[in-house]
This record gives C-alpha cells, structure tokens and sequence, in this order.
C-alpha cells in the first residue's frame, strides 16, 4: 500500500482519506505526480492512499492470479482490509474515508461500499462494469 501524506499530519484519526484501487488485469497502479493530489496532501491535510490488492500486477503473475474468477472475493477483501488498516493506524475514521476507482476500480469501490458501508464516508464509482460475471476473463 502506498500512503502519501505530508509531513505535518497528525495520526489522530481526523484526516480526510482517499483510498484508490484497481485491483486488476494485472496492471499495476503506483504513485505518480498529480496537482489535484499535491494540493489535497498540502492544503487539506489529506492522505491518498493506494491499494495493492490482489488480482493487480504489483508482486507478479500468482498475486494476479490470487484476484481472477472465483479467486475475486479476494480483491474486495484486500480493499477493505487497507481501509481497515487505514482506521486501526489512526490516518482516518470510516466518516472521513472516501474510496474510489475507474473501470475494475469502480467495480471494486461498488462491491466494497456494499459489503461494508460502515466503512466508507464516500464513495466515487467511475465507469465500473457490472456485469463481470458473463466475462470469460477478468
């Protein structure tokens, strides 16, 4: 997991959080520059985090693996427990915790904001697919 934050955030569980996923096609997702991101870490006070769940080509084919077809549950359970770990380390609490993802990523936010509202302040869906179980691939 990457967690970007800046210097002066305080581990008191108030910092509004964004969690990114993908979790994917064997597509591996890191950090890389972003205004809209550094004024978010600098001038709000957020952290952005990004998952390195399951299913996704950050550790090599078999991590990839461990998140296709029936093996899929494990995605979303990856998903929740970094926002869990997110909640237990005092970056943020479940109000001000926002989850979001494009594509498999809105498909994982979807799934995820359903099996643990409790979780999650918000959620941002982009062009999630939802009819993943006709696919012969994912």
């Amino acid at each position: 997991m990457f967690v970007l934050y800046n210097n002066s955030l305080s581990f008191d569980g108030n910092n509004g959080a964004i969690l990114y996923g993908y979790g994917g096609y064997n597509i591996a997702r890191q950090p890389y520059f972003s205004v809209s991101r550094l004024l978010f870490l600098k001038h709000f006070g957020g952290v952005y985090v990004i998952a390195n769940i399951r299913g996704g080509g950050e550790y090599g084919e078999k991590w990839h693996e461990e998140g296709m077809r029936d093996k899929k549950q494990n995605v979303f359970d990856d998903f929740i427990y970094a926002a869990e770990e997110l909640i237990k380390l005092k970056y943020t609490k479940p109000e001000k915790l926002a989850i979001h993802g494009h594509s498999n990523g809105g498909l994982l936010t979807a799934v995820c904001a359903q099996q643990r509202p409790d979780l999650f302040g918000a959620v941002v869906v982009g062009v999630g697919y939802f009819q993943y179980l006709f696919l012969k691939v994912f």
